[in-house]
């Protein structure tokens, strides 16, 4: 399946944010990453909840309401819906920014009776995103974005990786050598997956007042995570998140939040007396 990239149209923007249209416009957009069941970085709180509709439409969300002191923001922050199988939680930047989709977490539980085939949930995985940046023993497959996905690995070395079975000590000692070859790749990711636990905690940071810079040579991850035995699957959590486009996104947030915060106070004459 192709994936669905962000267009930066003015016309997309609610009306009365045009300088977020404009900011994009000028370059701050969405790392270009992939779809998860329709959802993708940079979708509006409108379409999202529309998406979730569709993709579960007999199950009900809430929706978290942010409001902060010493701001005029108040927006829709993140979205969760918890059902008995099937979790989502979606994450949005701020009011003036555009309320923009900027990380998600899936999960899925399998019960003992109904339990998916892990091999062809994992390849599944595999034929929709390509090969991973990263995968580790026990059915961890992670994607780093910097502008485009990266490989830590060549591709022949990669496609060998991916081939082998997860639950197979030969898969743990190639991830071993591999890793060994990139080590300084292999730390500098270390810090984009702590940032992917975050997203998964609920931990993340206020998405109208992040500072900083995303983790070097990270923009944008994803990471698909299963557990079960080389047959079956009893679980499977997928977290997408774009770093670098809520951090462009904060900057706008808090400039505009700044232009309303800093208004002076009309002043009116003293009262005759």
């Amino acid at each position: 399946m192709k994936p669905r990239f962000f267009t930066a149209l003015a016309t997309c923007f609610v009306t009365g944010l045009p300088s977020f249209a404009d900011e994009i416009q000028k370059g701050i957009a969405p790392t270009e990453t992939a779809d998860v069941r329709g959802f993708y970085i940079g979708m509006s709180l409108q379409d999202a909840k529309v998406n979730l509709a569709k993709i579960l439409p007999n199950s009900r969300y809430k929706e978290h309401v942010s409001a902060h002191r010493h701001s005029k923001q108040q927006y829709k922050n993140i979205i969760t819906l918890f059902s008995p199988n099937e979790d989502w939680r979606l994450h949005f930047t701020g009011h003036y920014s555009g309320n923009r989709l900027y990380a998600l977490t899936r999960t899925l539980r399998y019960p003992e009776n109904a339990q998916a085939p892990f091999k062809e949930t994992r390849n599944n995985i595999l034929d929709k995103y390509g090969l991973p940046t990263y995968a580790s023993w026990g059915g961890s497959i992670s994607y780093i974005f910097d502008g485009e996905k990266r490989l830590l690995a060549s591709k022949e070395k990669l496609a060998e990786l991916v081939k082998q079975d997860v639950n197979d000590v030969n898969f743990l000692k190639f991830i071993q050598e591999n890793n060994n070859e990139n080590v300084g790749e292999i730390s500098g990711a270390l810090d984009c997956f702590n940032l992917i636990k975050k997203v998964q905690n609920a931990q993340f940071f206020n998405p109208t007042r992040a500072k900083g810079k995303p983790p070097e040579k990270c923009k944008a991850a994803m990471q698909f995570k299963l557990s079960g035995n080389s047959n079956l699957l009893r679980t499977m959590t997928v977290t997408m998140a774009d770093f670098q486009f809520v951090l462009s996104a904060a900057a706008i947030d808090q400039a505009e939040d700044e232009k309303r915060i800093n208004v002076p106070t009309p002043k009116a004459s003293a009262p005759k007396l």
